[in-house]
C-alpha cells in the first residue's frame, strides 16, 4: 500500500505566504484606481470549481488588505517581506487611524463620551476614522458611527451604519439585519437611497471622461441621492441600448467678464 506524501502545516502556510506576497507584487503590473492616497484593485477571477470570484484589493501604506466581495471571510493583510495576516476589525481600525482620541477616553463614562461626540472633550482630535469597522479606502470602508439623533440636540445618541460603496454595500445591509435580528437599535445612512439601490430604482451619474470618478457623486449629485458613477464609454456595447434612458444636463454657458 502506498502512502500518500503529507506536508506539515508550517509548509503549507509558509506556501500560502509567499504565494500572498508574490500576488500582492504582481498587481503593480496592472493599473488601478485611487481613492485619496489608497490604490485599489478589483480582481474577478475562477476558482478551482469554475466558479466566478470577485477579489477587492486596497493598497494603505506598505499593507495589502485583500477581500473577497460577498463573503464573509475575514480580510487579509499582506505586508510585503514580512508577514500575512488576519486583518484586524473594529478597536484595532480605530488604532490604525487614531480614533480622533476616542481610545484615550474614560470607557466607562457617559459624560466623557459626550463631550466627545459634542467635540467639546480636550482629547478630541480630527482626521482619523473612528467608527471604521471594515478597512477601507476614503469611501470603501464601512462605519458604525454613535451620533446625536438631530443636529443641535444634544441628548440621546443613535447608532448608524454607513457603507455606500457598491463594493461593501451587501456587507453593510447583512450587518443591519444581524444587529436588528438581536434586538439592538440600529439604522442605516440614507436608507430611502439604499432602498432605490436594491430595486435598481436608483440614478447612476454619467461623468465626463477627463474627469476622475473618485468622489463624483459628492460633487456634482450631493443631494440627488446619487451614488454609483461611471463614465460614458463604460457602457460598452450597451450604449446604443441605455442612451435613450439618459437625461443630460445642458452645460454650463461660458460668459466674457464684464
Amino acid at each position: 500500500m502506498t502512502r500518500r506524501p503529507c506536508r506539515d502545516k508550517r509548509a503549507t502556510a509558509m506556501d500560502f505566504t509567499t504565494s500572498a506576497i508574490a500576488f500582492v507584487k504582481r498587481l503593480d503590473g496592472f493599473v488601478c484606481e485611487m481613492s485619496g492616497l489608497d490604490r485599489i484593485w478589483n480582481v474577478l477571477f475562477q476558482d478551482r470549481m469554475g466558479k466566478w470570484r470577485h477579489l477587492h484589493v486596497q493598497q494603505y501604506k506598505d499593507s495589502h488588505y485583500l477581500t473577497r466581495v460577498g463573503d464573509e471571510a475575514k480580510s487579509l493583510e499582506v505586508v510585503c517581506g514580512k508577514r500575512v495576516r488576519v486583518a484586524e476589525d473594529m478597536g484595532g481600525a480605530a488604532r490604525s487611524w487614531d480614533g480622533e482620541g476616542l481610545l484615550d477616553i474614560d470607557p466607562d463614562s457617559p459624560q466623557e463620551f459626550a463631550d466627545w461626540i459634542d467635540g467639546k472633550h480636550p482629547k478630541r482630535t480630527m482626521g482619523g476614522h473612528p467608527w471604521e469597522i471594515k478597512r477601507g479606502g476614503n469611501t470603501t470602508h464601512i462605519d458604525m458611527a454613535a451620533m446625536r439623533p438631530l443636529p443641535g440636540v444634544k441628548q440621546g445618541f443613535k447608532v448608524e451604519l454607513r457603507g455606500e460603496s457598491i463594493g461593501r454595500m451587501v456587507e453593510t445591509i447583512r450587518m443591519l439585519l444581524a444587529i436588528q435580528a438581536a434586538g439592538m437599535p440600529i439604522s442605516i445612512a440614507h436608507p430611502e437611497g439604499v432602498r432605490k439601490r436594491l430595486l435598481a430604482q436608483d440614478t447612476v451619474g454619467i461623468v465626463p471622461a477627463y474627469a476622475s470618478l473618485h468622489r463624483a457623486n459628492q460633487r456634482a449629485w450631493a443631494a440627488e441621492d446619487v451614488f454609483d458613477v461611471l463614465h460614458y464609454a463604460d457602457l460598452g456595447r450597451f450604449k446604443r441600448r441605455i442612451a435613450p434612458f439618459v437625461t443630460w444636463e445642458p452645460l454650463p454657458i461660458l460668459r466674457p467678464r464684464e
